[in-house]
Order: C-alpha cells, then sequence, then structure tokens
C-alpha cells in the first residue's frame, strides 16, 4: 500500500502541487486576516474585563492613593516613572510599566530586537523596550537610566535595551486628551516620536522586583476602576464622589473635560469591536470557501483521471477502500508541506519583513486555524473520492477498462 500510495502521488505530482500552492496561499491570507483582528482588537479585549456598565474613571493618582481604590474592585492602571540617560543632556524618558495582562493583550510590535521575557539579564540589570530616541539607543545596548526618588533624590539603575518599539501604534500610556466621545481606544493612545518627540521606555512588571520601587517617584495614570458587583447603590455614589474630589484636588484642570458616561462607552466599545470583526471575519471564511472549492475540484478531476488506474490495480486484488485512504493519506502530506511553508515564510515575514510591515502573528488561534483548515481538507478529499467512486463499481470500472 505504501509504495502504491507513493507511486500514486509522483504520477499526479502536478495536481499535488496545485494543491499544495492553494493551501499555502489560503492559510497565509487566513493568517493575515486573523492577525489583524487579533492586533485591532487587543486593546478592546484588554479594556473589556474593566469597562462596564458602572466602570468609574481616574486621571492620575500616587501610589499610596492606589491602595486604597484596590479595595473598590478591579483596577486596570499604567505606573510611570521619569528620568533621563545619566550624565547626557536631553530629553527625558517616560518609562511605563506593563503587567502582563498588558503585554499579553497590547503586545509592542518592534522594529527590532526582542521581547524583554525573552531575554535573561542579572539582578542588576533592567530589561526594557525602548522608543525610537535622539540618544542613538537601539536593541541590545545597556545604559544608566536615571530617575528621582520620593524625597528628590537621584537614582541610577543599568537598563538593557532588548527591543525598539515601533511607530504608529497604540500603547497604554497617559492619557492625550478626554472628552465625551472617547471610547477603548482613546484610553490607549496612538504613539508616534516624530510628531512628539517623547521618549518612552516599557518596562515589564517583572522586572520591578529588582528596583526599591517604594523608594522611587512614581505615578498611576490613565485609571479604569470596575466596582466589585457586591457593591451597594451608596458605597458605589461614595466611590464616585470620592473619586471626583481627588480628582479636583490633584489634577484640578483635567475636571474641565468629562469622561463619557459608562453605559455609553460599553455602547460605543462594542459597535466599533463589531465593525471590526465584520470588516475580516467574511473576507476570512470566503478566502477559506473558495480555495477549498478549488482543491475539491482538483480532486475530483484527479480522482476521474485514475479510475482506469484503479481498475488495473482492482485486477490485482486492491480493496475498494485503499483508493480513499490512499487520497487521504496524499492530502494529508500536501497539507503537512504548506503548514511546514506556512510557517517558515511567516517567521521570515515577522522577522525581516520582506513585503513590509503586516500583521502575521503565529500564535495558539492562527495555528489552530491551520490545524482545522487541515482536517477539513484532508476529511473533503477522502469524502470526494469516495463521491466520484461510488458512481462506478469496482465490476463497472474493470469493464470500462478492457
Amino acid at each position: 500500500m505504501i509504495r502504491f500510495g507513493i507511486s500514486e502521488y509522483i504520477r499526479n505530482f502536478w495536481f499535488n502541487l496545485c494543491i499544495v500552492l492553494l493551501l499555502l496561499v489560503m492559510m497565509i491570507i487566513s493568517t493575515i486576516l486573523l492577525s489583524n483582528i487579533d492586533k485591532e482588537t487587543g486593546s478592546y479585549r484588554l479594556a473589556e474585563k474593566y469597562m462596564d456598565e458602572d466602570s468609574m474613571f481616574l486621571f492620575d493618582a500616587f501610589p499610596e492613593y492606589m491602595e486604597g481604590l484596590e479595595s473598590y474592585g478591579e483596577i486596570l492602571a499604567t505606573q510611570a516613572m521619569y528620568g533621563g540617560v545619566a550624565d547626557i543632556e536631553g530629553p527625558s524618558i517616560e518609562a511605563n510599566v506593563y503587567t502582563d495582562e498588558v503585554m499579553n493583550n497590547l503586545k509592542p510590535r518592534l522594529d527590532s530586537g526582542r521581547y524583554p521575557q525573552n531575554v535573561k539579564a542579572d539582578e542588576n540589570t533592567i530589561c526594557a523596550l525602548i522608543s525610537h530616541n535622539p540618544y542613538g539607543i537601539e536593541a541590545g545596548d545597556t545604559f544608566n537610566y536615571q530617575v528621582y526618588t520620593a524625597d528628590l533624590k537621584e537614582y541610577q539603575f543599568q537598563v538593557y535595551v532588548t527591543g525598539v518599539i515601533s511607530e504608529g501604534q497604540r500603547l497604554y500610556t497617559e492619557l492625550t486628551s478626554i472628552s465625551r466621545d472617547m471610547t477603548y481606544g482613546d484610553f490607549f493612545p496612538l504613539y508616534s516620536y516624530a510628531q512628539t518627540e517623547q521618549v518612552r521606555m516599557i518596562i515589564p512588571e517583572e522586572e520591578l522586583e529588582k528596583l526599591p520601587m517604594e523608594e522611587l517617584y512614581s505615578m498611576f495614570w490613565n485609571i479604569i476602576i470596575n466596582p466589585d458587583d457586591d457593591i451597594s447603590d451608596e458605597e458605589r455614589i461614595s466611590i464616585q464622589n470620592e473619586i471626583k474630589r481627588y480628582q479636583i484636588e490633584s489634577a484640578p484642570t483635567c475636571m474641565e473635560f468629562s469622561y463619557p458616561s459608562a453605559m455609553k462607552l460599553v455602547e460605543n466599545n462594542e459597535m466599533i469591536y463589531n465593525s471590526i470583526l465584520m470588516k475580516y471575519l467574511p473576507l476570512s471564511i470566503i478566502v477559506i470557501l473558495l480555495f477549498s472549492i478549488c482543491i475539491v475540484g482538483i480532486v475530483t478531476i484527479k480522482t476521474i483521471k485514475s479510475i482506469r488506474y484503479f481498475g488495473i490495480m482492482y485486477t490485482y486484488g486492491m480493496q475498494y477502500r485503499t483508493a480513499q485512504l490512499t487520497a487521504g493519506l496524499e492530502m494529508g502530506f500536501n497539507c503537512l508541506m504548506a503548514f511546514m511553508a506556512t510557517v517558515a515564510l511567516l517567521t521570515l515575514q515577522t522577522k525581516f519583513d520582506i513585503v513590509g510591515e503586516i500583521n502575521c502573528n503565529l500564535d495558539t488561534l492562527e495555528l489552530l486555524v491551520m490545524a482545522g483548515v487541515c482536517v477539513i481538507t484532508v476529511v473533503g478529499a477522502v469524502l470526494t473520492t469516495r463521491d466520484v467512486l461510488k458512481e462506478q463499481t469496482p465490476v463497472e470500472i474493470l469493464k470500462n477498462t478492457i
């Protein structure tokens, strides 16, 4: 049977090559479309957990006040430190702390280098990402970051830059504007060093264990509070009044602008999220459907052209189901070749930007979809072969080949 399968594959080499190419293109296109969905909805998935119909918002807060807020419910906030390169005059560098949750849902796109979690450093060195900057700091460089302590003294620690952040993407930083028309995207402003000339650095939360954070000066920005469900209406109103009072005292100019109501914000968020899905999901389905139809057509033609060959093999004792099993094995091999080629090409694209910057992640979702396409294709090939052969029994095939 193995020899029969190999000879059948070689005999239909050009058919199989066409199938591999179709599968390759289908997997690449579907992966890119799914990656676009994943990238454009990352900030939504992050905000969805905290933006409810009773959510509250706070522009900024000191660390000591944050401890009290944590007792009210779930909180999403970004901690920031301010400093610069030691002994070098230049613009300040704002360092934002990313938790694992933020890093997973809003993973920064890099122009070069690697992510901090993939790099190991000693206990005296912080691994971080940095934006484009006038200092000429690139991935792989090390510099001394000078910040201030709570009592306004200077403090330095060593930073190893693992990667450089790309322009034109959303980062979790302080708010750039507040308005009644805000959506979840506005809580994650678009970053551009070319426009703002603000140098930014992203430090993973686990790296803070190397620093005496209780001594360093830092602020919490862009705070979203989702109160616990068991809080009474009276307590919720009391919390809202306390937050407003604190905001007036800490940053009175921010009170000139108003956040949207939480209910309106949730409605706007869902509308935008659904529009993103409707932009990419139908395209993904259409691509998979059209290419699948093409593959089924090729399998049908290949099977019809092989009927005479099957008839000859029947005279030598080949079982009726062997042709179906062989078709499944052939398609399985084609899917494996296409899968490996897709992973290789997308990996090269991610690393070298061969055709420019495009979203082509190879995360769990994308790999599962590719595997699902392979399974469906193999099953489709077996069923198509069975249906074609079912129209002619082995006896009829033998009669037609005599």
